[in-house]
């Protein structure tokens, strides 16, 4: 039961830190002309690619952000999603953190 909990903190951390990362990105552009995005904006993406990735350290940056921007084309539709280089830079950032590099 122990290791379940930690796997859920963990699992929630990811989310949370995800998510974060996704509104400074802000990859669809909601903030744009706003004022910025509001924090937990991108929960439900974050989620959905946190349970993608788990386990996956051996991504590389292609794979990690295709696998990012393919959650946003299912949420957003293709057009929304925007161009796949505009996710190498949220790619780098995860495939640092599923290295263990900051």
């Amino acid at each position: 039961m122990l290791a379940l909990r930690g796997l859920m903190a963990n699992y929630n951390d990811a989310v949370k830190s995800l998510t974060q990362m996704l509104s400074r990105f802000d990859p669809i552009g909601i903030g744009e002309g706003s004022g910025g995005v509001p924090t937990d904006e991108y929960e439900h993406e974050a989620r959905e690619i946190v349970r993608r990735l788990i386990g996956r350290k051996d991504m590389g940056r292609a794979e990690v952000s295709t696998t990012v921007r393919d959650v946003f084309i299912e949420y957003f539709g293709s057009i929304d999603a925007g161009a796949a280089r505009d996710y190498d830079p949220i790619a780098d950032e995860i495939v640092a953190i599923l290295r263990g590099v900051d």
